[in-house]
Formats: C-alpha cells, sequence, structure tokens
C-alpha cells in the first residue's frame, strides 16, 4: 500500500487548515472545491461532483466512514495525523474506496495538561482565524480535551454585479472528546462534535 501520513505538527507548521491545503504536500491527490461539490482526485480517479454518488476516494475520520465530498470542507481542527493511501482499499474499516483513502486522526487527551491558542488575521482577503484547545486529566483514568475553531474569510473574487467579493466563508467547529482508560487493555473514546460551514458565492457560475 502506497501511504502518504502527515502529523499534525507538520500540519500546523505548514498552515495546512483543510483538504485542499493539504495537496499541496502529498502526491498524487488533488482536491478542487467547486460551486455545488468539493471533487477529491487520487491519481487522476473521483467521482466528480454528482451528489448522489458515494465517493471513490473514501475519506475516514477517528475510523468513521464520511460518504459525501460536501464534509470534505470541514476544517483540519487539532489533528494527530493524516493519512492519504492511494489505490484500491477494498477492506479499511470495511468499506470499499476504489481510488484510495483519506484517514483523518484527532488528538486524544494526553496525561498532563496542555494548552494552545493560535490567532491569525490575512488583510488582503479579509480571513480571521482564531483556534483554542485545551486538554487534560480529569481522573487518573480520563482524559477530556476540548478543541474550536472559528473562521471568517472575505473572497478573493470580486463579483460586479452584486459589488462584492466572493466566495466568502462563515466557518465554526468545536469537538469535545473523552478517552477513558477502562483497563490495561481497553480504551473507550467518546467524541462530540458540532460544525457549521456557510459559504456566501462561488469560483465560477454554473
Amino acid at each position: 500500500v502506497s501511504v502518504s501520513a502527515m502529523s499534525g505538527e507538520k500540519m500546523i507548521e505548514a498552515g495546512i487548515n483543510r483538504m485542499e491545503d493539504l495537496q499541496a504536500y502529498v502526491p498524487n491527490l488533488t482536491v478542487t472545491e467547486s460551486g455545488i461539490s468539493t471533487d477529491i482526485f487520487i491519481r487522476g480517479i473521483g467521482t466528480g461532483m454528482n451528489q448522489g454518488f458515494e465517493q471513490s476516494v473514501g475519506m475516514y475520520v477517528d475510523g468513521i466512514y464520511y460518504g459525501r465530498a460536501q464534509l470534505a470542507r470541514a476544517p483540519f481542527l487539532d489533528l494527530e495525523r493524516a493519512e492519504v493511501l492511494r489505490g484500491p482499499q477494498n477492506i479499511l474499516h470495511g468499506k470499499n474506496s476504489i481510488a484510495g483513502a483519506v484517514n483523518l486522526h484527532t488528538a486524544n487527551p494526553g496525561e498532563s495538561f496542555e494548552a494552545f491558542v493560535s490567532a491569525l488575521y490575512e488583510p488582503n482577503f479579509d480571513e480571521r482565524v482564531f483556534d483554542l484547545v485545551l486538554s487534560g486529566p480529569l481522573t487518573d483514568n480520563l482524559g477530556v480535551r476540548f478543541s474550536s475553531r472559528l473562521r471568517e474569510y472575505g473572497g478573493y473574487v470580486e463579483n460586479l454585479t452584486l459589488d462584492r467579493f466572493g466566495p466568502q466563508h462563515d466557518q465554526a467547529t468545536y469537538r469535545l472528546k473523552f478517552l477513558w482508560a477502562v483497563n490495561d487493555e481497553t480504551t473507550a473514546e467518546i467524541k462530540l462534535e458540532r460544525g457549521r460551514f456557510d459559504s456566501v458565492g462561488r469560483h465560477g457560475e454554473v
């Protein structure tokens, strides 16, 4: 199996905030956000913009299959690592993905207290990003991790008809993750996540 893996620390260092940014560092991966879909291709093979089809490139987050490409627009929030598997994956998590798979793993609570705060402002395209991560143990065998990201983006294409720039993005993502060490051989994870992704405008006219 041909696999490209990238750690969460490397993605923060490289400024990789979403799936579309990952293609600059992973060979044979192409991700394009069009007006009505998100197209994911590996080695030139993908499903395209038909909303009724499951994706030829499977996407998994913590072992859970994401069947529609629109879910790929979710930001890369507090990831432990990202893996891109090229070629047919007929046994990964019991789901057949003929072109390959993108496997994302969110970060787990650690054994000590951690905190991460990041703020970004980009004036040319009016982009604002705020990240907050808090993690630590509640008891000897129970840990919790809270992650959040708020992002606003003003856009880079001038719409002369409506006199505004686009596509504009307003995104908010929150995640709460518990890790319980039941015994030396068993652990249990509970993850609650809520995301909102509003987009106004598009790259081209449909």
